[in-house]
């Protein structure tokens, strides 16, 4: 699936079908424990980190970016959906790519970090901007 084929969301980017991968992946039980662990600052879909990995592999299967800025507007849709999930395969989705990325992105970077914040996305982007570095 090309992300300009999908009707998914105004962006043409395939959210919805992103959303029901999760959805289908969730054990809803857990999402109250998930949400309270980070303070209840984000809501949750219930995805735990193993199922939400073999959401990516599914995911990718049928849609991946074709090119740096289609990956920058893909993660930046993500970035701004409201369930922490998406957060998560943003991360995924820059650290699969990152060979795209160099010191120009790190201004893109700098604004999703501010937005969203909390440890453990904190501690994933170190990775990705050491990748850039070195």
């Amino acid at each position: 699936m090309k992300a300009n084929n999908s009707s998914s969301n105004q962006t043409g980017f395939p959210v919805a079908e992103l959303r029901q991968l999760l959805k289908e992946h969730a054990q809803p039980e857990k999402k109250e424990g998930m949400q309270a662990y980070m303070k209840n600052l984000f809501p949750y879909i219930g995805v735990t980190a193993t199922a939400r990995k073999e959401v990516f592999k599914l995911f990718l299967s049928f849609w991946h970016p074709q090119n740096k800025e289609e990956l920058k507007q893909w993660v930046a849709v993500l970035w701004n959906e409201p369930e922490r999930e998406f957060q998560y395969v943003a991360m995924e989705f820059i650290s699969k790519y990152i060979k795209w990325l160099d010191n120009s992105d790190i201004p893109f970077l700098k604004e999703l970090i501010l937005q969203k914040s909390w440890w453990i996305p904190l501690i994933c982007w170190q990775g990705v901007i050491w990748a850039i570095f070195y």
